[in-house]
């Protein structure tokens, strides 16, 4: 049960406006360049997710009360997870845009 609050906890804490951005950037990639967009797409997110974890933990060394924390391999353990959760809800997103992209490609041809 812990593990599901935990998992939970990581989705809620980057907020709607990640998340709208998150599914946007996800379905316009695969709606409108296909499977290259569907494949480009977790790497664009996995960026975006590396660079936010990588500022928010760079604040956190900062303004650390003993001279600053050190980020070790359990911060880069968690982000990987984080990565890897985040790419795996937007499954469902992309094959929603390839697939509006095949209506439209059918309704075009008809």
């Amino acid at each position: 049960m812990n593990l599901l609050r935990i998992i939970l906890y990581e989705v809620i804490y980057y907020g709607a406006v990640a998340w709208l951005a998150f599914i946007a950037i996800t379905f316009c990639a695969s709606r409108y360049a296909g499977w290259i967009g569907a494949l480009v797409s977790p790497l664009v997110i996995a960026g975006i997710i590396v660079y936010l974890d990588v500022q928010w933990i760079w604040d956190s060394m900062q303004h650390h009360p003993e001279a600053g924390r050190d980020a070790d391999m359990v911060f880069f353990f968690g982000m990987v997870c984080r990565v890897l959760l985040f790419n795996g809800l937007l499954i469902p997103v992309s094959w929603f845009g390839l697939r509006r992209r095949r209506i439209a490609r059918e309704q075009k041809d008809a």
